[in-house]
């Protein structure tokens, strides 16, 4: 058990340590206007929407490591001491049969200062945001957090030859004391590589950025 602590520690350290960049990772601002968020450059562009890659982070075969590790250690200890292991990274929540393993610590969401009103943006968001379903994804929405509500989807599931994945969005808008606004999109993403469960990776951005892109061009278009 000693051991096993040991080495989640080590995977631990190497998941702080991990390169947070990636392929279509998108360009960041050198300040954080907006904090607890990975801040994108208000005049990024962004690509195709991409659904033949996961697009993960170059680190972020560690946090799935460690996710997976932890759960195995856990399921091996047994009893209490184990099972409160794995309750601190899982919560119980599964896709089709297969558990779905979170991290102790969210990966954070990504954002971008619109220079637009919360109102006006948050229209905007409403129509890029539906414009998910054309890739396969229900979209909802729900009035909390008050005044503009929060977007999201449903999990979908898509593979390759190395590995299946699930994804979802959700999205908001914050107010700015500028009277500008910005757009919050946090896309959570799980990997299955050997049919043992959906662990959770770390988000390179692209996906994020093709939604607050498009809802940008459409509140600043007026």
């Amino acid at each position: 058990m000693k051991i096993f602590v040991k080495t989640v520690a080590i995977i631990s350290c190497l998941i702080l340590a991990a390169c947070s960049g990636g392929p279509g990772a998108p360009k960041l601002a050198n300040s954080n206007v907006i904090y607890d968020c990975q801040n994108v450059v208000s005049n990024a562009t962004s690509g195709p929407f991409i659904t033949g890659s996961y697009l993960t982070t170059w680190g972020s075969a560690y946090r799935e490591g460690a996710n997976a590790g932890v759960r195995e250690g856990a399921n091996q200890g047994g009893g209490v001491g184990g099972a409160l292991i794995l309750s601190r990274v899982s919560r119980p929540e599964f896709y089709r049969g297969r558990p779905i393993v979170h991290h102790t610590n969210p990966t954070l969401p990504y954002c971008m200062v619109i220079a637009a009103s919360p109102t006006k943006t948050r229209l905007a968001l409403k129509v890029a945001f539906s414009q998910l379903k054309d890739f396969g994804y229900r979209t909802n929405f729900s009035p909390e957090p008050r005044p503009y509500g929060t977007y999201t989807t449903n999990l979908v599931e898509r593979s390759h030859r190395a590995a299946r994945w699930i994804d979802r969005f959700s999205a908001t808008v914050e107010a700015l004391p500028s009277g500008n606004s910005a757009i919050v999109v946090w896309r959570q993403v799980y990997i299955d590589r050997d049919g043992s469960g959906y662990y959770e990776a770390s988000s390179v951005g692209a996906l994020e950025t093709w939604v607050m892109v498009r809802a940008r061009q459409l509140a600043t278009s007026q």
